[in-house]
């Protein structure tokens, strides 16, 4: 069954409106004999009408779904018949109590024009935000899947690493002792291998402390009770090494806190 777009339905009741409007006071010109206060009148209620359509041609480009553009439609119709409804509910309590109906017509256009662009604005900000939110989640979920994927694949090529390098160093201290050349070899080769393993650990803690703070920034963590303190001394620990470096710390026994492993990083 074929339904028009909704961008369309839009256009449609802008230019109903309109058409409406323009039949109304150009009869309204020759009933009355003058032309100033109907044009003034079709500025109004025609005004809102081309408002309406220049609403649904937003619509149509903004990229929305069918059924997205169908809901801007239901909330321009909700709108239009709800503004024109009650305007007409005071006028038919106006014509119950016997008080003059001076033109129905004009404020009936004004409320319906209105009510249709108050209700494709707002089914327009409506879908648009919901529109933004939804491509937020699928943007979260995506970088989730890459943040799961890489973590995966490097620390099994950093695992890797590591093998070979103990591997590799254990051959270099089962080598044959014959000759101080390769006693300097294998201690060479024993050195390289260390320094490779200390930098695959490295890296190994490296991407677990990353791969923490992505989780927390993407509400995946798995947070648990630390102790600040210890953590604090662990890394202070790592700068014992450095004589350039001075850090003084006045730290308490503990610091309990909750978190995840990224809390290394911070």
């Amino acid at each position: 069954m074929w339904k028009p777009r909704g961008y369309a339905v839009v256009v449609a009741t802008g230019c109903s409106l309109l058409l409406v409007a323009t039949i109304h006071h150009g009869t309204e010109i020759g009933t009355v004999g003058e032309v100033l206060g109907p044009a003034l009148a079709l500025a109004l209620d025609g005004g809102i009408a081309l408002g309406v359509v220049y609403a649904g041609v937003r619509v149509r480009d903004a990229g929305f779904t069918r059924s997205e553009e169908g809901r801007v439609a239901r909330w321009t119709a909700a709108g239009t018949f709800l503004a024109a409804g009650a305007i007409g509910a005071t006028l038919l309590v106006r014509a119950i109590e016997g008080r003059p109906l001076v033109e129905p017509a004009f404020p009936l256009l004004v409320a319906a024009g209105s009510g249709a662009l108050g209700g494709a604005i707002a089914g327009y900000l409506a879908v648009r935000q919901e529109a933004e939110a939804r491509r937020a989640r699928d943007a979260t979920r995506a970088v989730s899947f890459v943040n799961h994927l890489l973590r995966h694949d490097l620390r099994n090529d950093l695992s890797t690493i590591r093998g070979y390098a103990d591997l590799a160093g254990a051959t270099g201290s089962d080598g044959d002792d014959s000759g101080s050349a390769a006693d300097a070899g294998d201690s060479g080769g024993r050195d390289a291998a260390a320094v490779i393993a200390a930098k695959a650990d490295e890296g190994l803690d490296r991407l677990e402390t990353t791969s923490a703070v992505a989780d927390a920034l993407l509400g995946d963590s798995d947070l648990h009770r630390m102790d600040l303190a210890a953590v604090t001394r662990e890394i202070l620990e790592g700068l014992a090494d450095r004589p350039d470096v001075t850090v003084e710390a006045d730290l308490t026994e503990e610091a309990p806190v909750t978190a995840n492993d990224g809390l290394r990083s911070v």
